[in-house]
């Protein structure tokens, strides 16, 4: 009985491990300069250490809300800019509702089906069919913890690749 409890606590610790990498791999964490994201400082135009809504429609979309949507939900203090403590919160908010691994994996078999991936929010342009075959790299119809890992890693190091200098 001590060693299952000794098991489920070190799953849990995984999960929220892959959690967390997964929020860091999907955001643009790190902090560059004055402690402001490096979006926050690319988007930054003016460089009055504050975002107008038309420099935050620089920002792609994601396809949850509008430009207008996001830029009301992004002020929370309603003064007409985001500043960087602003993008900060909006981060750690959606962070804390972002599912772990052991919050899909609703049967509990190590693994996500297709349907429990079906419970994610969308991404982009993605469907989850397209979601799910990207991950699922020996296509056995599940997605394991180190099929999401290497997918989290592949998406980051697409986002941070070096342009090409020589076209």
């Amino acid at each position: 009985a001590n060693q299952a409890r000794q098991m489920e606590k070190a799953m849990r610790g995984q999960s929220r491990l892959i959690s967390l990498a997964a929020a860091s791999f999907m955001l643009t964490s790190a902090v560059q300069g004055a402690g402001h994201p490096p979006a926050f400082a690319d988007l930054d135009v003016d460089g009055d250490g504050q975002l107008s809504a038309s420099e935050l429609a620089a920002l792609p979309s994601r396809g949850r809300l509008s430009p207008e949507e996001r830029f009301s939900h992004l002020d929370s203090d309603g003064n007409g800019y985001i500043a960087p403590e602003e993008m900060h919160q909006a981060r750690q908010r959606r962070r804390a509702h972002r599912p772990t691994f052991a919050d899909l994996d609703s049967d509990g078999d190590g693994q996500l089906s297709i349907d429990e991936m079906g419970s994610l929010p969308p991404r982009g342009d993605s469907s989850v069919n397209e979601r799910f075959a990207r991950l699922d790299s020996d296509a056995n119809g599940y997605i394991s913890q180190e099929e999401l890992r290497a997918g989290a890693h592949r998406r980051h190091q697409a986002r941070h690749a070096e342009p090409d200098a020589n076209p």
